[in-house]
């Protein structure tokens, strides 16, 4: 899994499989934004999840998406949105 940095848009590449290609890409945040994202997995529910905060110039903003894609993704400010340091996930 890799995620862009700051100056590009919030793009999540998920690789795996067999070959190790690309199995899915999508925006994490809107394309207009370009502090990058950040990212981490975790199993939520039995689920495999990806979640990703927003990179620098954007407040505290999670989201969590399923790792096999479908469901919309849980979204929610985790602190002040005054704040616009972007959020890291561990």
């Amino acid at each position: 899994m890799t995620g862009s940095g700051v100056g590009d848009p919030p793009v999540v590449n998920v690789y795996g499989g067999r070959g190790g290609g690309l199995e899915r890409s999508f925006l994490a945040y809107l394309e207009g934004f370009v502090g990058g994202v950040r990212m981490g997995v975790e199993e939520i529910d039995g689920r495999a999840m990806i979640l990703t905060g927003a990179g620098p110039g954007a407040g505290p903003h999670l989201c969590a998406f399923e790792a096999a894609g479908g469901e919309p993704p849980l979204s929610m400010f985790v602190g002040p949105t005054r704040i616009h340091g972007g959020v890291y996930v561990g």
